[in-house]
């Protein structure tokens, strides 16, 4: 099978196409930038372009003599966005994936595999969670109307991801600035919250399965546990050769500290994906959880949640070595 990965050096999208040339497919890289030495297997063909930037037919003619994509391409949900953010996740995020999709089946294409978000889990089922936050909604809908515009035989399917802990060698350490704050607490907040959380294994467990026997329309949300902030501190305290001394954080303080986030970023012209003074309601001091046995079942994926608290401590320990 030839796979053609848009977004193919980013974290996830470098792993897979590692997993993917270890399985024995053929793989191209769709890249911004050239990849810096190491990240990506030898045989790896890199295509560079801005995938964003073409126009229809520049997409076309990238996805002629491929059999699969994988859109890994998207703005993140903790990156500030240019105003309105709605205006711009509709344009990069939904119409772009919408684009891939309709290029893919004009360029003979039979599956094409979106990553999107955990959060539209808590979106489908909390219309009121979709609607504080454009990021939410935007994730629900670049699945939604990506599925309707798929050409007749062409197979669209989401694998949905929440935070995801592992090893990438060579390429960015994703929790990097969170164990910087880690470090240098002189305590640690206690917040009674927490969140869905995957190993790298797990998310390209799921995306290689989906490109192999993924349902046209379904979403698969990734889960190897529920992670409690809490617990996170814990584990990587211990990583850091720390005892945390934990206080109490009220909720009125994170509430107090989204507000001043949401001044500073309309300040500055931009606006968050997720709205900064819901962040301590619908984000901080809640529980995200999201069930990943349905998708184990479905794509017969291994139940790799025993390797989760190791594979935090492994991304400690790649990180601090890197100080």
């Amino acid at each position: 099978m030839r796979v053609l990965v848009i977004g193919g050096t980013g974290f996830l999208g470098s792993a897979l196409c590692r997993r993917l040339v270890a399985g024995g497919q053929e793989v191209i890289a769709v890249a911004r930038h050239q990849p810096p030495p190491g990240l990506l297997p030898p045989g790896v063909k890199v295509t560079l372009a801005d995938a964003s930037r073409l126009d229809d037919e520049e997409l076309r003619t990238m996805m002629t003599g491929c059999d699969a994509v994988v859109h890994a391409l998207g703005p993140d949900d903790r990156s500030p966005l240019a105003r309105p953010a709605e205006a711009f996740l509709e344009q990069e995020l939904v119409r772009l994936s919408e684009r891939v999709v309709v290029a893919a089946g004009a360029a003979g294409v039979r599956r094409v595999v979106l990553l999107g978000s955990y959060f539209s889990v808590g979106g489908r089922t909390d219309a009121a969670f979709a609607a504080h936050h454009p990021y939410v909604g935007a994730r629900i809908a670049q699945h939604d109307r990506s599925v309707r515009a798929a050409a007749q035989g062409v197979t669209v399917c989401t694998v949905e991801i929440p935070y995801v802990f592992g090893v990438n060698e060579g390429s960015r350490k994703v929790w990097e600035a969170g164990y910087r704050v880690v470090r240098n607490l002189p305590v640690a907040p206690r917040i009674d919250g927490g969140t869905a959380a995957a190993t790298l294994d797990s998310v390209l467990d799921a995306i290689v399965a989906a490109l192999e026997r993924g349902r046209h329309g379904a979403t698969y949300p990734v889960s190897d546990g529920h992670l409690t902030w809490t617990r996170w501190i814990e584990l990587v305290s211990s990583e850091l050769g720390r005892t945390p001394r934990f206080i109490s954080w009220p909720r009125s303080l994170t509430r107090l500290a989204g507000a001043i986030l949401g001044l500073t970023q309309r300040w500055q012209g931009q606006e968050a994906g997720l709205t900064p003074d819901r962040l301590a309601d619908d984000i901080v001091h809640t529980h995200r959880r999201i069930d990943g046995d349905a998708t184990r079942r479905e794509l017969g994926l291994p139940d790799r949640s025993a390797e989760l608290e190791p594979q935090i401590r492994a991304t400690v320990r790649a990180v601090d070595q890197n100080r």
